[in-house]
């Protein structure tokens, strides 16, 4: 197996630190198991909401530990891949929208072509 895949692999494990998220979860099921829990319907639906997130990270990085295990490399890339690209998109804006505008400026009817193919292309995402 590459050895380079490996290490991403590894290092991806070490940063989603699998320990700390494990704690939070415990400490977020024992809040949600209190007699009053459910009186504030909507900071119990959020609660509940971190609570599938983080177990849903959590089942991520133990597939990743297993898929690592086994050797299946193509499968490995694959996940390495996809949580890599999702790490680097988890800070507190990433998952808020952008608002954003292009302008050809200055260059004629190049610059203007090459604004609307920018636009079509991110009206395609």
């Amino acid at each position: 197996m590459d050895e380079t895949l490996i290490l991403r692999a590894k290092q991806l494990i070490t940063k989603l630190d699998v320990e700390g998220k494990k704690k939070e979860h415990r400490e977020l099921e024992s809040l949600s198991m209190h007699e009053d829990f459910w009186k504030d319907s909507k900071h119990a639906a959020s609660i509940m909401k971190q609570i599938a997130s983080i177990q849903k990270e959590i089942d991520e990085v133990d597939m990743l530990a297993l898929l690592l295990e086994e050797g299946n490399e193509e499968e490995l890339r694959k996940e390495v891949d996809r949580l890599e690209f999702s790490l680097y998109l988890s800070g507190p804006h990433d998952r808020g929208d952008a608002i954003f505008s292009l302008h050809a400026g200055q260059g004629g009817t190049e610059a203007m072509d090459w604004t609307a193919m920018l636009y079509r292309m991110y009206l395609h995402l």
